[in-house]
């Protein structure tokens, strides 16, 4: 009795491709403020053999962006791609063509966010626990700075956000989650929540069009405890990704 075997090896080297990058908002030329997973990229492979014309098709993948506003991948098929950042909190930017990743690549994309958040800070009550936040939201574009037609959505949601660890924000694990800190009442709706037709029209001409000043608080934290915290709004459209100040620690060790 004889017996055989046929097999195939698999000789496809591993992929060995890395594209890395930085999200700049172009209101500060600085990186980007988000929270980790909140949002991605999504690029499709142009180069690979047997789609019609080398075009992309629906089978993307995506590239997560991280809090500091880069995103890294460095186990991607040498090729070309197109890329295209999706659900952020920005004005939707066009897809990113032809782009050919190699060793080491390099793509930046620069973003006008929706919003801005201003002058976030908190108050200590000297002697107390009592801490409250406050911050003013900002829409430097009414309309869409691409194409000067689209309108901006509603301003959906102003909040804070507090964590134990560096990572704070809305994307998963990122915040203590005591909602009970939102149910407050602007004209007696639950949370906060206003249209950006009550937006403070500045009468200076130089196109800043802003919120009041937010204010939540008093807020009672347990000694023992570094926080970190930062504030973030949305607008009402796609899945309400939020925009971030800078992050602030609040440090109540004994």
């Amino acid at each position: 009795m004889s017996m055989t075997s046929c097999y195939k090896i698999d000789n496809y080297k591993a992929p060995d491709g890395t594209i890395e990058g930085t999200f700049i908002n172009l209101l500060t030329n600085e990186p980007l403020q988000t929270s980790g997973g909140e949002w991605s990229i999504r690029i499709w492979e142009r180069s690979y053999p047997g789609r019609e014309g080398g075009a992309a098709n629906n089978n993307y993948q995506t590239l997560a962006v991280k809090q500091d506003g880069s995103y890294r991948n460095t186990k991607l098929f040498k090729g070309t791609y197109d890329m295209l950042p999706y659900n952020g909190p920005f004005w939707e930017v066009d897809t990113v063509k032809d782009v050919v990743i190699g060793k080491r690549t390099r793509q930046d994309f620069e973003v006008y966010p929706y919003l801005q958040i201003l002058d976030f800070r908190y108050v200590n009550t000297p002697g107390t626990d009592s801490v409250r936040f406050f911050m003013r939201v900002k829409a430097p574009f009414l309309v869409n700075p691409y194409d000067n037609e689209t309108v901006i959505p509603q301003l959906y949601d102003v909040r804070f956000f507090i964590s134990f660890t560096q990572f704070v924000g809305n994307g998963t694990n990122a915040n203590i989650g005591w909602g009970e800190w939102h149910n407050l009442e602007y004209n007696g709706q639950k949370n906060i929540r206003r249209p950006f037709a009550d937006v403070v029209k500045d009468e200076g001409g130089n196109g800043s069009d802003t919120t009041p000043e937010y204010m939540l608080g008093p807020i009672l934290l347990r000694r023992g405890y570094t926080y970190n915290v930062r504030g973030g709004a949305n607008v009402n459209y796609g899945d309400r990704r939020y925009i971030y100040s800078e992050i602030l620690k609040i440090d109540f060790e004994n």
